[in-house]
């Protein structure tokens, strides 16, 4: 039986889909019906057991907002613990939001702190994902700042290197 890992880091195209099915080991094929599906996937396998066995036992789960560690029941699919704490909760929803943009946020974050300096961006980046999709007003003016710093920046070059740019925009 194969168990994806109920959090919402748990791959949207093939771990999600494939927890709770079985498929007999003599057909077990890695990266198709087995894990690993992919690199860094946190998915596993189980034996199967009887219905009434399966009735009294649990599984690991993590909380979409606190992140902690939590108990379900076995039968309980990823569809059915997605549906039950992430959607419709809004403070799921956001997280779920944050760590689907991870890794573009962060290589984001990074230039703007190369360019803006510490001291002028959040602190953290989880800081810097709260600004961008829920403070709009400060998310505008830094990234205005940041344009405008960066085509500064950009026209000292130019003028150091004898180009001469009429717009901020070539």
């Amino acid at each position: 039986r194969y168990l994806a890992t109920l959090d919402l880091k748990t791959c949207e195209k093939c771990c999600r889909p494939l927890d709770r099915k079985v498929f007999p080991v003599k057909d077990r094929q890695d990266g198709v019906n087995c894990p690993p599906m992919h690199p860094w996937c946190r998915c596993t396998t189980v034996g199967v057991v009887s219905e009434e066995l399966e009735a009294d036992l649990k599984r690991r789960a993590r909380d979409p907002i606190t992140g902690k560690g939590m108990l379900v029941p076995m039968t309980m699919t990823y569809q059915e613990w997605y549906d039950k704490y992430v959607k419709g909760n809004p403070d799921a929803e956001f997280k779920e939001k944050k760590v689907k943009a991870f890794s573009a946020d962060k290589a984001q974050y990074e230039k703007y702190k190369k360019v803006l300096g510490r001291e002028n961006v959040p602190k953290t980046l989880d800081a810097f994902q709260n600004m961008k999709y829920t403070e709009t007003e400060k998310w505008q003016e830094a990234k205005g700042t940041y344009r405008d710093v960066k085509w500064q920046r950009a026209a000292q070059q130019n003028r150091k290197s004898g180009e001469v740019h009429s717009t901020p925009f070539h």
